[in-house]
């Protein structure tokens, strides 16, 4: 049970991940505006619940039936999956360690494989302690 837990915050840390491969490289805020579709129309919170929101829209917006990057859903599951593996494998410190760093590792690997480039931005390099 405890790893259900695990995997379901990975998977909502996953989801404002994906806020931030989006919005970052464009040096747009990641807190406002609200999560929104590219016709811009809000998108309803429960369309964005982590993996279930993707697989009930079938990768596709409600608002305007623009298709939704795979990329979404892939963002959580493997995050989801990383809290997992270093809940399961590694003392409660490293754990929570793990749990701090390797989201930053997801963000720049989801900047790099969207835009090709890696964000310098401030914030990155203070959320990694550097």
């Amino acid at each position: 049970m405890a790893a259900l837990s695990v995997g379901a915050f990975g998977a909502c840390v996953g989801s404002f991940l994906n806020v931030c491969i989006h919005r970052l490289p464009k040096g747009e805020s990641i807190v406002t505006p609200g999560s929104h579709c590219a016709c811009g129309q809000p998108i309803p919170f429960w369309y964005n619940i982590p993996l279930f929101g993707w697989l009930f829209l079938r990768g596709r917006a409600k608002c305007c039936g623009a298709s939704i990057s795979v990329r979404y859903p892939l963002v959580e599951l493997i995050t989801a999956l990383l809290f997992v593996a270093a809940w399961t494998f590694l003392p409660p410190a490293k754990a929570a360690v793990a749990c701090v760093y390797l989201p930053l590792l997801v963000l720049l690997a989801g900047c790099d494989l969207d835009d090709m480039t890696v964000p310098d931005d401030d914030k990155v390099v203070a959320l990694s302690g550097g």
